[in-house]
């Protein structure tokens, strides 16, 4: 590196420094979405010749288990895999770094980190699923996105998105384009105003410049 060069230090897309309580964007009894700043995520992927048995084995050398379905998960919120495609999974949560650095993928395992891509943001409370279903077409019943399912979507005319249903019974985690994310907060605020009387949207809590709240 040239004398003079700056080193950048990533920021989450709400401006949030990493290691820092995520920022809110809706807080309101039976509803909190909370931003988790700069979530490690990692893309594995693996060739067709090596096949799933060994990314399987790979992953669980590194502590978590390959969901064997479509649209599940695996894990915990700390260290989480779920499925995106046939032979590709993202590993996702705050032990990933951790437990990838300890095992080195084989030839025909491919990890990419991915995180810096992300906003994510975690919804609970009994008013999330609304919140949700305002957004996207998923059926987010329990007969059909329980705890543990996953699923690629998109959210309102805004775009991509994950939806990670985690353990809790009104838990969920919402991963969308870094770009994307600020626009992304600003709606669910504005959703939330529109569906639960008495909330009041708080713009600071959304954009990078503004307070926190509790």
């Amino acid at each position: 590196m040239g004398e003079g060069s700056v080193v950048f230090k990533a920021r989450s897309a709400l401006g949030t420094y990493e290691g820092a309580v995520g920022r809110s964007v809706v807080y309101v009894p039976g509803l909190h979405v909370t931003e988790e700043p700069l979530l490690p995520v990692y893309s594995l992927r693996v060739s067709r010749k090596l096949g799933a048995v060994a990314a399987q084995a790979f992953a669980t050398a590194c502590g978590v288990p390959l969901p064997r379905q479509p649209n599940t998960c695996a894990g915990t919120a700390e260290f989480a895999s779920a499925w995106v495609e046939p032979l590709a999974w993202l590993l996702l949560g705050r032990k990933v770094p951790i437990a990838v650095a300890e095992v080195a993928p084989p030839p025909g395992i491919y990890l990419t980190e991915l995180g810096a891509r992300f906003c994510s943001l975690q919804l609970s409370g009994v008013r999330a699923p609304r919140l949700l279903a305002a957004a996207m077409s998923l059926d987010l019943a329990d007969g059909s996105f329980a705890a543990g399912s996953c699923a690629r979507t998109r959210l309102a005319a805004l775009g991509g998105a994950f939806l990670q249903r985690l353990t809790g019974d009104t838990d969920y985690r919402l991963l969308v384009d870094v770009g994307l994310g600020p626009i992304v907060a600003e709606w669910l605020a504005d959703a939330a105003a529109l569906l639960i009387p008495g909330t009041i949207k708080h713009r600071d809590a959304v954009f990078p410049d503004g307070g926190s709240l509790p």
